[in-house]
């Protein structure tokens, strides 16, 4: 796995999302439990085989992929499966795969003892949306803020993303996450 401190390509976002643990190569083991649960969502519609090639694509697909979008994946999805697999069901393996629990955020001014909780059950869902929260509450990123520093903290019963910003006006800003939901998964 890449370290966080040899990567620098100016992009925050993707310096975190490239060095995520939980998009990281999960191995046979974790390959055969995500076809499992890809087979369980479509209804055995696909082979073991089948519904585990499908999941390492398409994790590859948002490790590298420029285009996240839900509609693209849900095409790979699609093609992937041979055009057998309903929307629900396209739906529900996206949202199985990305993390993606709808609503991004809720709760928690951002503060260390009351900090916005990151509804999404994955890391690339999760990271966007501690970017869409700072985003909706500060404005256009590398314009009206920029990220400093980031870091996590892990506490016994919930673990934290921090991050440090600049405003435009020059003024520093502590933002916490609760990322309990999308912490070590992929």
């Amino acid at each position: 796995m890449k370290q966080a401190d040899s990567l620098n390509t100016g992009n925050a976002l993707h310096d975190r999302v490239e060095t995520s643990p939980s998009i990281q190569p999960l191995g046979k083991d974790g390959d055969s439990e995500g076809g499992r649960s890809i087979r369980e969502l479509c209804h055995d519609k696909l082979s073991q085989q089948q519904a585990e090639t499908l999941f390492r694509a398409v994790r590859f697909l948002l490790y590298s992929a420029k285009d996240k979008s839900e509609a693209r994946l849900k095409e790979s999805i699609a093609y992937r499966a041979d055009g057998v697999l309903t929307q629900d069901e396209l739906h529900s393996i996206y949202q199985f795969i990305t993390g993606d629990a709808g609503e991004p955020y809720g709760g928690g001014d951002g503060s260390e003892d009351n900090p916005v909780v990151i509804k999404h059950t994955g890391s690339i869902k999760g990271i966007e949306a501690e970017m869409t929260y700072l985003s909706d509450k500060y404005g256009q990123k590398d314009k009206d803020w920029f990220e400093v520093l980031c870091w996590a903290e892990l506490h016994t019963t919930r673990q934290l993303d921090c991050i440090d910003i600049k405003l435009a006006d020059g003024s520093r800003h502590l933002v916490y996450f609760e990322i309990s939901n999308f912490f070590g998964r992929f």
